[in-house]
């Protein structure tokens, strides 16, 4: 069975804004009778990368909120780390890039949880019917929430073509670990050029697959289960995922 599909107008009118708009749609979908009392509610988003303003405006989310209280839930915004370095990579930086884009409690009436934790790593294994995959690995505050709603918003992608709802779940609902098996052969790599040896990424690696080789780091691949916890603690930004493997 298809599912139905409702579209509202962007603009804004003197009898009826787009804030209204939003909870006519959420009224059509039956978002309340979705909700027990006290469930507590994820709303799926994206915070959106530093500098960037392709992201959901967190106004528009303010309508979610209220509808999910309204019904008894207890809803908070959130997303999972990055699988890259940069403004999202961990639970401090990505609540500092979620600030400065807007979410907030002030702003959207809810508080912003990071779904998988301070580096990427507090997750589930959950056993799925696949046909590549039957574990997966999803972020610890998404597996246990009562309920979820996405909220996603359509753009370019150099892997998938575009990113839409799909990839808001599927990669965005996954732990660092989860976001490495999807991307198959795509693993750490070393950039020997900016590997000082420090031996941190030696320190945090679970399964023994970092050692030193000279001064550099070096990785097992053999050893290596693509958690990606090496990344984001590298201070150098030595380690990083190699894009151009086949997968």
């Amino acid at each position: 069975m298809k599912s139905k599909v409702f579209f509202a107008k962007l603009g804004s009118e003197p009898k009826k804004d787009l804030l209204k708009r939003i909870g006519e749609l959420l009224e059509l979908l039956e978002l309340p009778s979705k909700v027990r009392k006290g469930d507590l509610c994820a709303v799926k988003v994206h915070f959106g990368e530093r500098g960037n303003t392709s992201f959901v405006r967190p106004l528009l989310l303010r309508p979610i909120v209220q509808k999910l209280k309204e019904a008894g839930g207890r809803p908070f915004l959130t997303d999972t780390n990055t699988l890259y370095a940069g403004g999202r990579s961990e639970a401090v930086s990505h609540l500092e890039t979620a600030l400065q884009h807007g979410f907030c409690q002030e702003t959207v009436g809810a508080p912003v949880i990071i779904a998988d934790g301070l580096w990427g790593n507090a997750s589930v294994q959950v056993e799925i019917p696949g046909e590549i995959y039957r574990e997966v690995s999803i972020a610890h505050t998404i597996y246990y929430a009562d309920c979820l709603v996405a909220v996603s918003h359509f753009k370019g992608h150099d892997l998938a073509g575009f990113g839409g709802a799909l990839k808001n779940l599927g990669m965005g609902c996954a732990s660092r670990k989860g976001k490495l098996e999807q991307h198959s052969e795509v693993k750490p790599r070393v950039k020997p050029k900016k590997c000082k040896g420090c031996g941190r990424c030696i320190q945090w690696c679970a399964h023994g697959a970092i050692s030193l080789k000279g001064d550099k780091a070096w990785i097992d691949e053999e050893r290596c289960v693509g958690c990606g916890e090496c990344i984001v603690i590298c201070p150098d930004g030595a380690i990083r995922i190699d894009w151009k493997t086949d997968p």
